[in-house]
This record gives structure tokens, C-alpha cells and sequence, in this order.
């Protein structure tokens, strides 16, 4: 039976290491030998880094075709968890469905994931951010939907916290938009 190594997570960090496992996989002529599954919620990367951009749309790149052409596989489900002495990861499908995967080197690359405080009244209802495709989508809809409110300073108004690449990027956007 061969080899499996199991990625956890398809952003940037899975994918290189799934596409560069394969490739020295095929360098040492070890396909019989060693598998790679990647295990992820979403079948695409999401070009996160660019998610400020005024245009999503394109922010995204399905991962089907090019892990089908590297031999890669792909568990389309999220990790639950991790037993270190069986060497399995229990995931669960997109729908619903329970399995457990066995692994002989685990590669966690989940990312990260925004954190908001509880304690800031207001945070929650009125904040916006861009850590997701779909948080990124949230505010390009809020966006959109001001252009239907009464002209004031206050819908004319945006905050930007964090000074970061992203919050500076942000920033410069904004008014393009």
C-alpha cells in the first residue's frame, strides 16, 4: 500500500506543498509509492492577499483541474481532527459525510483566521473585513448597496483599521471604487 501524505488546507502554503511533494515524488519516480490528498473546504484558492481590490471576481482559481494534471488528490471537506498515535485525520465532507484518512506525514497549512474582540459594542453589526472570499464579498455588497441610501457625510464615510499592506492597500483603493 503506498505512502500518503496528507495537506491540510489549499491557500498558498497547502498548494506549494502539495504541487512540490508531487514534483519530487516524479523526480525520484516514487508514484507508486507515496500519494498526496489534500483536504480542504473549498475547491479553489483564493488569492487572499488581493481581496481589497474593487473586483473579486477573479480572486479566485479552481484547484480540480490542476491537482487532476499533478496526480494530486482531493478531499473536498474540512478537518476535524487529528490522532497523532493512529496517524488519521477525521474530516467531514461538504456533505456531511464522515472519514477517517490515514497519513504518514501530515503537512498542516489551515492558514489563519480573523479574530474579532467581543467586547467592542458595535463591532460585530457595523464592521466589515477582507480575511475571506466571502467576508470580502460581504463588503463589496455593503458597497454597492450605499449607492441606494441618501447622499450624507456618514455614508460617504469609511474607517480603516490596521496599517498594514492590506489597510493601506485598502485605503488607496477606496476611492477608485
Amino acid at each position: 500500500m503506498p505512502e500518503q501524505i496528507v495537506i491540510i488546507g489549499a491557500g498558498f502554503s497547502g498548494v506549494w506543498s502539495a504541487l512540490s511533494a508531487k514534483r519530487l515524488i516524479d523526480l525520484r519516480n516514487k508514484n507508486n509509492d507515496i500519494k498526496v490528498l489534500v483536504i480542504a473546504p473549498d475547491p479553489f484558492l483564493v488569492l487572499r492577499p488581493r481581496l481589497y481590490e474593487a473586483d473579486i471576481s477573479s480572486m479566485t482559481h479552481p484547484l480540480g483541474p490542476l491537482f487532476e494534471e499533478a496526480g494530486i488528490g482531493f478531499f473536498h471537506g474540512a478537518a476535524k481532527s487529528i490522532d497523532t498515535v493512529a496517524r488519521t485525520v477525521h474530516a467531514q465532507s461538504v456533505s456531511g459525510v464522515e472519514s477517517s484518512i490515514g497519513y504518514d506525514r501530515l503537512i498542516l497549512a489551515a492558514g489563519s483566521t480573523l479574530v474579532r474582540p467581543q467586547n467592542i459594542p458595535g463591532l460585530e453589526q457595523y464592521s466589515f473585513d477582507v480575511d475571506s472570499f466571502r467576508a470580502a464579498e460581504k463588503l463589496d455588497a455593503h458597497f454597492k448597496a450605499l449607492v441606494s441610501r441618501p447622499a450624507n457625510p456618514a455614508r460617504n464615510t469609511v474607517v480603516v483599521c490596521g496599517a498594514g499592506f492590506t489597510g493601506i492597500e485598502l485605503a488607496a483603493e477606496l476611492p477608485d471604487g
